[in-house]
């Protein structure tokens, strides 16, 4: 099949708007962009006019490979936001923690992900854009409550003084499952210490050592349950609802930093190795083994090796002298 002259300059524009889309991570660019010397972010926005591929259904086709995203329903800004969010938590382990100041191409995404949490802001997303968040595990805030509530002053154990913060929790938010970087939520005071601790406190030391025995038995014993008071039981069961946990709610260890960020630099070196730069594309995935000497020790582990390499060339400011030398060494490029 003989192409048009048409369809040869979309597929050269269509090469420099993937370039883009690997530093990017989107292919909403605002006008001014460029990429492979092509006005890639005027050539986008002409795209997204309404009717501009009314003939050219094929074109569309290859724009949706690209990126499933590069004509959303929501402001191209909004997801340029969101596109940087996603690479810089791409690797990481539990909610998304990106503090105000945090930047990406001059953009303040901690900024604009607190904004988006408010629950005024939340409301206002269309049903696409808060999937979107919450696919990476972001929720609203809570709404602020009406009124403060205020404190005992009577003399109250440190127990009490848990379950009372717990079964305010719950009441609250209808769940028991309480962030482990939860700051907002804390117990009420207690007048004879003057201090308050976390709420995930109760729950992780009460019920996360747990377990519950077979229902034959009809026993509940565990390494944290075992040894709370009767009375104390009955305040978890009946006041809360939680019961010793299961062996297979038990956490996880996780891996230290230190052996991630080992794990990846020695993916990027044996890409390095084989092909000689380390021009890794945003969605390579990076196969290596771990392990000992051979046989059953060795594993065999998948890393997204284009994701992580983005994400160090964006905190590159926070990274140390030590970390900065091993990348630089293998061809790191960090701009």
């Amino acid at each position: 099949m003989v192409r048009s002259l048409a369809d040869e300059r979309f597929q050269e524009n269509l090469e420099a708007a993937k370039t883009y889309y690997d530093q990017h991570w989107t292919l909403c660019a605002p006008r001014s962009a460029t990429a492979l010397d092509r006005p890639v972010g005027q050539w986008m926005s002409n795209l997204r006019r309404p009717g501009a591929l009314d003939d050219h259904p094929e074109w569309e086709t290859a724009l949706e490979a690209a990126d499933k995203d590069w004509n959303p329903s929501w402001p191209p800004e909004w997801q340029r936001h969101y596109a940087a969010l996603r690479g810089l938590v791409t690797d990481e382990e539990g909610p998304a923690n990106v503090l105000p100041g945090v930047t990406v191409h001059g953009m303040d995404i901690g900024k604009w992900l607190a904004r988006q949490r408010k629950p005024e802001v939340w409301q206002a997303l269309t049903d696409g854009q808060r999937e979107r968040l919450e696919q990476l595990g972001i929720t609203p805030l809570p709404p602020a409550p009406e009124a403060p509530v205020k404190p005992s002053t009577a003399p109250v154990s440190a127990f009490e003084e848990g379950v009372a913060a717990l079964a305010q929790y719950k009441t609250r938010e209808g769940r028991l499952r309480v962030p482990s970087r939860d700051d907002r939520d804390r117990r009420p005071r207690a007048r004879s210490e003057g201090r308050r601790l976390p709420v995930e406190h109760e729950v992780k030391t009460r019920k996360a050592h747990c377990r519950q025995t077979p229902a034959t038995g009809g026993s509940r014993t565990g390494v944290g349950w075992e040894k709370l008071t009767g009375v104390q039981q009955w305040m978890f069961e009946q006041v809360l609802g939680i019961e010793p946990a299961a062996e297979d709610e038990k956490p996880q260890p996780r891996r230290a930093q230190a052996d991630k960020w080992a794990a990846n630099l020695a993916a990027a070196r044996q890409f390095f190795e084989r092909e000689v730069h380390l021009r890794v594309p945003r969605k390579h995935v990076e196969t290596i083994t771990v392990g000992g000497g051979g046989g059953e020790d060795q594993e065999q582990r998948e890393l997204r090796l284009g994701a992580w390499i983005g994400n160090q060339r964006s905190r590159a400011a926070t990274l140390t002298p030590e970390r900065i030398e091993q990348l630089s060494k293998i061809g790191m490029r960090w701009t």
